[in-house]
């Protein structure tokens, strides 16, 4: 992998030494592990227009059916990624795995992106009492599922836990009554089953953050080139959005209007603000009181890289540092 940059020069000395003998920089090569949902329409899109090459860098992007997965695959080395896609709740619960990243910015947030699906009949939450419902464990969408039955009050709800890619596969064969989903899932769903698919959404359950984690080995140089694309990226969607929805609904493989009302109710911006660790707080709060132990094992601000932010786009970053 090369890490930074190589730069041919030409030594005014040498017999014959002239421009044309200098040579380009070289890209830097960068992989990203994500998972293939809304939440990383800003990389997805910056990758289907060629913004990274722009600033000379040649990505790699590894696609999992989520960012938790993902985030499993690095941890596992099956992936090594300069950079992760993945949500606020997954990382909390997994952090232990991950000692070498560190929170660089987050990319998107929504309130509205999770749902429940079910093949029965299903009017309203009052129907899952006493129902399996199928989520994958320390994810987005299991907190989703646990805190709206928990705010709810519904009792009686038995939770199983699976990867994300096979939630469709248990809710169509029985052994799940309902399940917590999100885009390309509910459009897959859809498309295997010949019966009416149920989806029912409650916005302001969760305010979901998805977090790009750094190496850090990537240095700061590069890392703000890469904040630099997805800032750019931002623009482009405002400006071309019908084309930027023609990128997601293609590498998604999702239909454009479900994803279309996703990005409505959703925030794709490069950021880092201070609201966001109190956030934090109260979801490490909540895993913990399920028995997450190790989500207290770092401060905070000891899992943030906030500098290079603060460099880019300082009104983008605004995390308060006591110490200094």
């Amino acid at each position: 992998m090369i890490r930074v940059p190589l730069v041919l020069g030409c030594i005014g000395l040498m017999i014959g030494c002239g421009d044309q003998d200098v040579a380009s920089p070289q890209p830097t090569t960068m992989v990203v592990a994500v998972g293939l949902q809304p939440s990383s329409a800003l990389l997805l899109v910056a990758e289907g227009t060629g913004h990274f090459a722009e600033h000379q860098i040649d990505i790699t992007v590894v696609g999992l059916p989520s960012g938790k997965l993902a985030m499993r695959a690095v941890a596992a080395n099956e992936i090594d990624a300069d950079f992760i896609f993945l949500s606020d709740i997954a990382y909390l619960g997994h952090q232990h795995l991950l000692p070498d990243y560190r929170v660089a910015a987050t990319v998107f947030d929504s309130d509205n992106v999770n749902a429940i699906a079910s093949l029965s009949d299903f009017e309203g939450l009052a129907d899952m009492k006493g129902k399996t419902l199928c989520t994958q464990y320390l994810s987005a969408l299991h907190f989703f599922g646990q805190i709206l039955t928990e705010r709810s009050g519904i009792d009686n709800v038995t939770f199983q836990y699976f990867n994300v890619a096979e939630l469709n596969e248990k809710l169509i064969s029985g052994d799940c009554d309902f399940i917590t989903t999100r885009e390309p899932l509910i459009s897959n769903l859809v498309a295997e089953v010949n019966r009416p698919v149920v989806v029912r959404s409650y916005p302001g359950v969760y305010l979901q953050y998805e977090l790009m984690l750094v190496n850090n080995r990537v240095d700061n140089n590069e890392l703000e080139e890469f904040l630099k694309v997805l800032i750019e990226t931002e623009t482009f969607i405002q400006r071309q959005t019908e084309f930027a929805e023609h990128i997601l609904t293609n590498r998604l493989k999702t239909d454009a209007d479900k994803l279309n009302n996703i990005l409505e109710d959703s925030v794709l911006e490069v950021s880092l603000y201070q609201p966001l660790i109190p956030l934090l707080e109260r979801e490490r709060d909540w895993l913990q009181s399920h028995g997450v132990d190790q989500v207290r094992s770092v401060p905070l601000h000891e899992l943030l890289r906030a500098g290079p932010l603060k460099n880019v786009a300082p009104l983008k970053q605004t995390i308060v540092d006591y110490e200094n």
